[in-house]
């Protein structure tokens, strides 16, 4: 599948039309983390967390655990969410790689796999391990960068931010904010 928008990835949350693989990343590691949380409050359900939603740290499990707990059947529920943060692909051996492979390959309908970068950074055009790992999230799942965002986008942000809580925030001192 090829790279959705961050538009696209908020309405599939709202619509719980989730599925399978979802690798987030880019500049934006507030975004990052903001979504991934999203994901995974919508994927993993409100009953039984503690069977449903799985996170692990990527930089400390391996491919096999995180196999594992994807592999597994949800616990009276629909669906699972596996979450797995800051896998560091520059530094990954063949033989883990494959098995990233095989995992995203055959993931099941029950599982959504939600692999992120909220501290790390992925140099796509530079490390060939992350060219890899980031083609192959594309392949199998819905990847989605955050880009640096401009500044009047931020004062946009800002703005309707502070609208929804039921402030006014005016465009000069959103401009000081920025």
């Amino acid at each position: 599948m090829p790279e959705i928008t961050e538009a696209e990835l908020k309405k599939k949350i709202d619509r719980s039309d989730l599925s399978g693989l979802y690798f987030l990343y880019g500049d934006e590691k507030y975004l990052v983390s903001h979504y991934t949380e999203r994901l995974a409050g919508k994927a993993g359900g409100r009953q039984y967390p503690d069977f449903n939603l799985q996170k692990f740290d990527g930089s400390e499990a391996g491919a096999d655990r995180i196999a594992e707990a994807a592999l597994a059947l949800p616990f009276l529920s629909d669906r699972k969410c596996v979450v797995v943060k800051d896998p560091d692909a520059g530094a990954m051996k063949a033989g883990e790689a494959k098995k990233w492979e095989e995992l995203v390959s055959s993931l099941p309908e029950t599982t959504v796999l939600a692999v992120s970068l909220p501290n790390r950074a992925a140099d796509g055009k530079k490390d060939r391990g992350w060219k890899k790992f980031i083609g192959l999230m594309e392949q199998y799942g819905n990847a989605v960068r955050f880009g640096r965002r401009t500044g009047e986008q931020l004062r946009r942000l800002l703005c309707t931010g502070a609208e929804k809580r039921g402030c006014t925030l005016s465009r000069a001192n959103a401009d000081r904010l920025v």
